[in-house]
């Protein structure tokens, strides 16, 4: 009888929650608990010989503390009755559990008293142990069903007379029921974001930087966030992110940011916005200067024509032009004759002997390579006759190429993290952040990321040849933040390695230029692989992979 009617209001309880259960969403947890439903015990003992009969009809009731994901504490209260006796317990003791989706499979260990009432025997209280297992189904926000749980009830009975051997029940528990869920978290408001570019105009191939501010999230949620843009390519994936421009045309275009929390199901918040950018042409680069003049002092001989022949000091070869008579302001500079090549305007010089001072002045000299100019000059001019005469002189000025090399951008240092020295940490992240900008900034120019290593550093890698090379690993995990973190072509990053600090140099090496990288040799990317940035345990994993290659 008790076990029909046990299986009997388990199966109903299961038949009655199923249909929710196959309706409702994942849920959120509460601070409070509270069970009521159907008891079933079986004493499992006898009194004087005759066995306690089951009892069939009873109530049971829990209130459960969650005291965390896996734990609580409970107070368990039930009551059995039957014709001839009536057992009420009264227990606590912690429970633990295991939620795995709707499904919370849990045990609990109680410890409390049993009241006994037995007909024509005295009524006692004893000591219980109750140890038991169940399964609850979660059917909705507020409601749980536990379709069975199976218990262990220790106690003792004393029969009359007094000082009578203690008689042992080993029973059994059967129950069924509801739970009904208090102090789950509050309803959750509205959410928004908004988007912020700090420029509303760039040129093409500058950088643009987006901010994206989220409202309303909880803050115990985690945020992811995603973009997509209607011109330039996004690079990130946070709050903050950036849009490279290269290759874009002019006009307008619009950037739009997604941010989701974590969620689950209808309590999955989500927000979006937009915001829109100009890309103007890029400015063209001024032409360079092809000639420049300087007024040249002469001595006499109005209107004469003559060719200036260069002494040592001059840098430049400086040819003739025509001369405009003017007052003679003597420069004691380096001294050049004048070849009469031209025939003088004026008769009485016009077979004169004539020499002349020049003054050569080089003209201002802008960016890398300079084209041959011509160089302003100071020259003055004495002839036979007493005649005077100011001229201007133009000198074709030849100048030197200069060469383009490496500029150092930066550096960043991997003194944080003993236990992964060579992993870029956050610090490192914002400078490499900058000079990822740059590299896009100039996408003819290459990068070049040297890594470092102390003098003890490599004591242990010659000691132990499977130890890693740990300046490599240093400037090959650079370059692999910044071709997968920020989108650099990873074909413009070379890596190498060097002797020194814990550092990684960043180095900018423009179209045409060479990195002579003294001290520094190149690393073979084939046998020094980067080392992803994850979690410590993974790290730790992919690190002595790394280290038995």
């Amino acid at each position: 009888m008790f076990i029909r009617r046990s299986l009997f209001v388990i199966l109903l309880s299961l038949a009655l929650g199923a249909p929710l259960l196959l309706s409702a969403q994942n849920s959120v947890g509460s601070k409070t608990e509270v069970f009521g439903g159907y008891s079933g015990y079986r004493a499992g003992g006898s009194v004087n010989g005759v066995k306690v009969p089951d009892f069939t009809d009873g109530w049971a009731g829990q209130i459960i503390f969650s005291t965390g994901k896996w734990t609580g504490l409970l107070v368990d209260v039930n009551g059995h009755h039957n014709s001839s006796a009536a057992a009420h317990d009264l227990a606590v003791g912690p429970r633990f559990q295991l939620p795995i989706g709707h499904f919370s499979p849990f045990a609990e260990a109680l410890l409390g008293i049993q009241h006994f009432s037995l007909k024509s025997f005295p009524t006692q209280n004893t000591p219980t142990y109750i140890f038991g297992t169940g399964i609850d189904v979660r059917i909705s926000d507020r409601f749980s069903i536990r379709p069975f749980q199976i218990s262990y009830v220790n106690t003792v009975y004393t029969p009359a007379p007094a000082g009578s051997q203690n008689i042992a029940f080993n029973g059994v528990r059967v129950q069924s029921g509801l739970i009904y869920h208090l102090g789950l978290p509050a309803p959750e408001g509205e959410v928004s974001a908004a988007c912020k570019t700090d420029q509303s105009s760039v040129d093409a191939g500058m950088p643009l930087k987006i901010d994206v501010e989220p409202k309303g999230f909880l803050p115990s949620r985690v945020l992811r966030y995603s973009y997509a843009s209607t011109g330039g390519k996004v690079e990130g994936a946070a709050a903050s992110a950036s849009v490279n421009t290269a290759g874009v045309e002019p006009g307008s275009y619009t950037i739009s940011a997604n941010v989701a929390d974590n969620g689950k199901g209808k309590h999955r918040r989500k927000a979006s916005c937009q915001a829109t950018f100009a890309v103007s042409a890029k400015p063209a680069a001024p032409a360079p200067a092809q000639e420049t003049h300087a007024a040249v002092q002469a001595v006499p001989a109005p209107e004469a024509q003559t060719t200036a022949i260069p002494a040592a000091a001059v840098p430049a070869a400086v040819s003739a032009t025509q001369a405009t008579a003017a007052p003679v302001v003597p420069a004691p500079e380096a001294e050049a004759k004048a070849v009469p090549l031209l025939t003088a305007s004026s008769a009485d010089t016009a077979s004169a002997t004539q020499t002349a001072k020049v003054q050569a002045v080089p003209a201002p000299v802008t960016g890398p390579v300079i084209s041959p100019t011509t160089s302003p000059a100071t020259a003055e001019r004495t002839s036979s006759v007493n005649n005077a005469s100011n001229g201007n002189v133009s000198a074709p000025v030849e100048t030197a190429q200069l060469p383009l090399r490496a500029n150092r951008f930066g550096s960043i240092a991997f003194l944080h993290d003993r236990k992964r020295p060579t992993r870029v940490d956050n610090t490192a992240k914002a400078e490499l952040d900058r000079y990822a900008d740059a590299l896009a900034a100039s996408p003819d120019a290459k990068g070049v990321v040297v890594g470092y290593a102390t003098a003890k550093e490599r004591a242990v890698k010659a000691g132990n040849k499977k130890a890693p090379n740990l300046a490599a690993l240093r400037a090959v995990n650079t370059k692999d933040y910044l071709s997968k973190d920020k989108g650099i072509d990873p074909t413009r990053i070379k890596p190498r390695a060097g002797h020194g600090r814990k550092t990684v140099k960043l180095w900018i090496v423009p179209a045409g230029a060479t990195f002579r990288g003294a001290g520094t040799k190149a690393v073979n990317e084939a046998k020094v692989k980067a080392i992803p940035r994850v979690a410590l345990k993974e790290k730790k994993t992919a690190h002595k992979k790394q280290v038995r290659k």
